[in-house]
């Protein structure tokens, strides 16, 4: 018997597109929601990252821990804004003194919509370090 994986195609939209350049074998911290198998994966294939460092908002209660989850090669840090605490700033804050990329994303976590604030609010600085 033969199974075959089904996958929903991500719309090449001119933002995935260009979010894609930009994140091509990066590794992104993304902070917020509540990660799945699925959405992962979409985000994942979507922007072709090397890692994806998804801390769930369940998984991030203090940002005691923030230096921890930014290393040398993070490219992107992405803060989903409708899941974040007041403690969640300390992830910003480190990205930040690092000189890491912060994207506050205020929408859902599918490709289209993060592709849409990575174009808006990082793009110039990840060319930067293409």
């Amino acid at each position: 018997m033969f199974v075959e994986e089904h996958r929903s195609p991500v719309l090449d939209t001119s933002d995935v597109h260009v979010a894609r350049t930009l994140l091509h074998g990066a590794h992104v911290t993304l902070l917020g929601g509540h990660p799945t198998h699925g959405q992962r994966t979409a985000l994942m294939d979507a922007f072709q990252l090397a890692t994806l460092d998804w801390i769930g908002v369940d998984e991030y209660t203090h940002g005691l821990h923030a230096d921890s989850r930014i290393h040398p090669e993070t490219a992107l840090v992405i803060l989903a804004v409708r899941w974040m605490a007041h403690a969640h700033h300390g992830l910003r804050d480190v990205a930040k003194r690092r000189a890491v990329p912060v994207m506050m994303h205020p929408g859902g976590l599918n490709p289209r919509s993060v592709a849409y604030q990575v174009v808006r609010q990082a793009s110039e600085q990840l060319r930067q370090r293409v």
